[in-house]
């Protein structure tokens, strides 16, 4: 039996959340002024009073009764926060939707696999706690989405929200991870959840008077979702190393907690090395822009993206090596080349980006200037060998034959002029160059022509001004002399 006294970390956990919601209920009852979000958070703020109520019941009497009206409650509270989360993202008509689902399907769910009490040496299946587990990453999913979907003007308002409902399905997750990999609730984490659950008020309270009537601009965006599956498949990732790594420990025999120490190390090294492939977020990008959009591209985001590294000043990276970084950025590829056109006409390599050196020339009238000068096309390599009739009048020069990685050739027009022309590299991941690529191809690379023309000019100019100052110099001298 726990001792019946306030140094019982349980029954003081417990009891200070039980206080801290019942007061803040009181709070919000009084101010409440109507509205399906403010009924549900006030819905919600009143069962977690219940809830913590029952489990200082349970702490005080280890009474079964008190275990399960509080695993009830349980259900009840995470669902009324999932309810009011989607009530933020997708409003009043999603929320009533799903509102009788959830407060229905997750207390049934709760009561028929009930997690038993904490430091119980024979407990339930874990499929208790894989599910209260799969609910805390669902929660902090939603909770995540609700922050990256916010504007910029309104994540002042929504940011403590979404820090204290984080905070509480994080510790969450942690606890019934740990549940799952031991089969059984940690009694010391299980006691410190009503302290960290009462945490959580501060911060609610603070979005509350941010938000009076709980209204946000919404807005969905390609890097909403990337970072959101992103989000989701590495909680996914993490609760299948949780399940192997028990496997692991407990067939391990005298040598398992050193194996399963060394599993979880190495799980988390290669989540890592994942997180930093560009090849991999590249075809995650894709993955997205194919199944959600109808459109490829967030033309103001890349537009952004792409203005911004040709302004960029770099000692170490030239003018010319941006524009090809720039221009590959907005089909994947991992690099580019540059050829521009000389003062005798031919056209040779400027810069590159994780290309070799080259020193091939292009005559302005042999057949790939003539074709590019002629119609402005994008050259796809691989639909050329393929089918070369795709692109009449052209004729690969043999350096350019040669050149394995060569993937794309991107005219460079400044003022219906050919300047010059950048190959960039195969991409990352497969991408169709469908008619929206080679548009913005297009239109970017006559941004690139008109800013390396500017360029020129400049310093042409340059050069004239100091060659005008050297030869007055000259003729002063002859002056004195």
């Amino acid at each position: 039996m726990f001792e019946l006294s306030i140094r019982s970390p349980d029954i003081f956990s417990y009891g200070l959340g039980a206080l801290a919601f019942l007061a803040f209920a009181v709070h919000l009852a009084t101010g409440w002024r109507g509205g399906l979000r403010a009924s549900v958070l006030l819905a919600t703020i009143a069962v977690s009073a219940l809830w913590a109520g029952a489990n200082v019941g349970f702490a005080l009497t280890e009474n079964p009764a008190f275990w399960a009206g509080q695993t009830v409650l349980d259900a009840l509270r995470i669902g009324g926060w999932l309810l009011f989360v989607i009530a933020l993202l997708r409003g009043a008509r999603t929320a009533l939707q799903w509102g009788p689902a959830l407060l229905l399907l997750l207390p049934a769910a709760a009561w028929f696999a009930s997690p038993g009490a904490p430091a119980a040496q024979t407990g339930p299946s874990r499929l208790a706690f894989g599910l209260l587990l799969g609910i805390a990453i669902a929660g902090l999913v939603l909770t995540e989405q609700v922050f990256r979907r916010s504007l910029e003007q309104a994540r002042w308002a929504i940011k403590p929200l979404c820090l204290g409902l984080g905070g509480g399905f994080v510790f969450d997750l942690y606890m019934y991870a740990d549940a799952l990999l031991f089969g059984r609730l940690d009694a010391d984490i299980w006691a410190a959840r009503g302290f960290a659950q009462a945490l959580v008020i501060p911060f609610i309270a603070l979005a509350t008077a941010r938000n009076k009537d709980w209204t946000i601009d919404i807005a969905l965006s390609r890097g909403v979702l990337f970072h959101s599956t992103a989000f989701l498949a590495s909680g996914i990732y993490l609760l299948a190393v949780a399940a192997a790594g028990y496997y692991v420990r407990y067939f391990g025999g005298s040598w398992g907690k050193t194996f399963q120490v060394g599993f979880i190390f190495a799980a988390v090294l290669l989540l890592g090395w994942l997180f930093s492939s560009g090849a991999l977020r590249a075809k995650l990008k894709v993955f997205i822009n194919k199944n959600f959009f109808s459109y490829r591209y967030d033309y103001r985001e890349e537009w952004l993206r792409f203005t911004n590294l040709l302004a960029t000043r770099e000692n170490n990276i030239s003018a010319p090596q941006r524009c090809i970084e720039a221009l590959a950025n907005l089909v994947e590829s991992p690099g580019g080349a540059l050829w521009l056109r000389g003062e005798n006409g031919s056209f040779a390599q400027a810069a590159r980006w994780n290309l070799p050196d080259s020193q091939a020339r292009e005559n302005p009238e042999q057949p790939l200037a003539c074709f590019m000068r002629t119609t402005g096309w994008v050259v796809n390599l691989d639909e050329y060998r393929e089918d070369a009739s795709r692109y009449p009048d052209l004729q690969l020069p043999e350096w350019l034959r040669s050149l394995a990685a060569a993937w794309l050739i991107v005219p460079i027009i400044a003022q219906d002029d050919l300047i010059g022309f950048m190959v960039l590299a195969a991409p990352r991941a497969a991408i169709d160059v469908n008619w929206e690529v080679r548009d913005l191809l297009k239109t970017a690379a006559r941004q690139i022509g008109s800013f390396l023309a500017q360029m020129q000019s400049s310093e042409a100019l340059l050069e004239a001004k100091k060659f005008d100052a050297f030869n007055k110099t000259v003729l002063e001298f002859l002056a004195q002399n």
